[in-house]
């Protein structure tokens, strides 16, 4: 099987895979994802800064920048669904409510892509294929952590090596321990070019 795909695509996944292989923790894809995604983002800027490919760097942190609002969306969908599943509404309405959910969602994203994209169809893919609770679930564990990684990052001097070390203490912590260490807020981070 032949990958079509640009240089920077193909080294984005080949960061990300082997990110895996240098951490995983088992039976934890919400850590495994967010170490894997941040190292892949954080990989991928420094090789092509590396590469003095500064068209291909300003092109990839601008794709960065949008998957962090769009993040940032779906993490306002999310609050709104699980809103929706606690208040106590009949199923026929909960059900009637969630397609209103999930239809203002593609409204947000169509002004999204207009007004911060210039029309650039970031993730139009992704709401082809009809956008349910399991999507935004799987966004989730992708995407959730890479602030929390981002300061460790930090932490550790930009140093890929003394990350990894760090993220192995963060992983040797009991699962709901690393979770409450994912989910902490960074608005400040979240906002970075290289991410």
């Amino acid at each position: 099987m032949m990958i079509r795909s640009s240089d920077t695509r193909l080294a984005a996944i080949l960061i990300h895979e082997l990110a895996h292989q240098k951490l995983f923790v088992k039976g934890d894809t919400a850590f495994n994802e967010a170490f894997a995604s941040f190292v892949e983002n954080a990989g991928v800027a420094r090789w092509l800064d590396a590469q003095g490919n500064r068209d291909e760097l300003s092109a990839w942190r601008q794709g960065r920048e949008a998957l962090a609002q769009f993040h940032a969306l779906l993490a306002e969908v999310r609050e709104e669904l699980q809103n929706l599943y606690l208040g106590g509404r009949p199923a026929s309405e909960m059900r009637a409510a969630k397609a209103g959910i999930f239809e203002h969602l593609k409204v947000r994203y169509e002004k999204m892509k207009d007004d911060a994209w210039g029309g650039r169809d970031y993730f139009g893919d992704w709401f082809d294929a009809g956008v349910n609770n399991a999507d935004l679930a799987l966004f989730y564990d992708y995407q959730a952590g890479v602030c929390a990684f981002s300061r460790l990052f930090t932490e550790a001097g930009n140093n890929f090596s003394t990350l990894h070390s760090l993220a192995r203490d963060v992983a040797s912590q009991d699962q709901k321990m690393r979770r409450a260490w994912l989910e902490k807020d960074c608005p400040a981070i979240a906002s970075r070019p290289d991410l």
